[in-house]
C-alpha cells in the first residue's frame, strides 16, 4: 500500500488554495468542535476556536516545523487543540479579572520572540474522550459513504444499520423499511463489511505508513468498544 496521499502531502499541496483548505477543515472539524463543547466552551466560542486551531495547523510555517515522527495527525491536532484551549481559558480568566491580554499564536512566538514549541508530552498523551469522538466521526463518515453508494441498495442498507446501531429490533426495522426480517439481517451483514472498508479508507487519508495504520485501527477499536 502506498501512502503518498496522506494528510501531510495533501495539506502541503493545498497551501494557497482556500477551497482545498476548507475541504480539509470540513472533514476534520466536527470532533474538534464537539470536544471543545464538552470542555465547557460555548457553541459560538467552540466554532471560533476550532477555526483558529485549523488556521494554525494549515499555516505553511507550522507545516514546515511539523514532524510526523512526533505523532500521528490525530495526536497533533489534539495537541494544538489543547494548547489553544488553554490559551483561551487564560485569556477568559484575565478578562474576567479586568485585565488585558495579548493573543499569541503558536507561530508568533512568546514574549521573548522565541517560537512557541509544541509540548512533546501532549503529542503522546492519549485522550479517551477525543479518541471516542474521533472514532465516532469516522464511523459517521463511513455510514454516509455507504448511503451514497451508487448501488440501488445503498440507502436501505445504511438505514438498516443506523437503526440497528440504535438498538432497534430487526422486526421493527423491517416494518419501517417495508422489508422482511431476513432482508434486514442480510442488509446489516453487508453494511458491516462495507463500513469496515470505508472506515479504513477514512483512516488511510491521514496515516503515513502501514504500521501507523494498524496502530490507529487498534486504538480506535478500543475507543468504540
Amino acid at each position: 500500500m502506498a501512502f503518498e496521499s496522506t494528510f501531510w502531502t495533501v495539506i502541503k499541496k493545498s497551501i494557497g488554495d482556500p477551497f482545498a483548505i476548507q475541504a480539509i477543515v470540513r472533514r476534520y472539524r466536527p470532533p474538534v468542535v464537539e470536544y471543545l463543547r464538552r470542555r465547557g466552551v460555548s457553541d459560538a466560542d467552540a466554532e471560533d476556536l476550532a477555526q483558529e486551531i485549523f488556521v494554525q495547523v494549515c499555516r505553511p510555517e507550522f507545516l514546515r516545523r511539523a514532524d510526523r515522527e512526533r505523532g500521528r495527525f490525530r495526536s497533533l491536532l489534539l495537541a494544538v487543540t489543547r494548547n489553544l484551549l488553554n490559551s483561551f481559558r487564560r485569556r477568559e480568566n484575565t478578562l474576567k479579572r479586568g485585565g488585558s491580554v495579548t493573543i499569541l499564536s503558536l507561530e508568533q512566538g512568546g514574549p521573548d520572540g522565541q517560537a512557541l514549541e509544541m509540548p512533546v508530552e501532549s503529542l503522546s498523551t492519549p485522550d479517551a474522550e477525543f479518541g471516542r469522538l474521533w472514532a465516532s466521526h469516522l464511523m459517521k463518515r463511513a455510514l454516509e459513504r455507504l448511503a451514497e453508494e451508487e448501488r440501488p441498495d445503498g440507502a436501505p442498507i445504511a438505514r438498516a444499520l443506523a437503526l440497528h446501531i440504535e438498538d432497534v429490533p430487526y422486526r421493527e426495522i423491517a416494518n419501517r423499511l417495508g422489508a422482511s426480517e431476513q432482508d434486514v439481517a442480510n442488509w446489516i451483514y453487508q453494511a458491516r463489511r462495507r463500513m469496515k472498508r470505508y472506515a479504513r479508507k477514512a483512516i488511510e487519508e491521514y496515516i503515513s505508513s502501514p504500521e501507523e495504520l494498524q496502530e490507529e485501527i487498534r486504538q480506535l477499536r478500543e475507543y468504540l468498544s
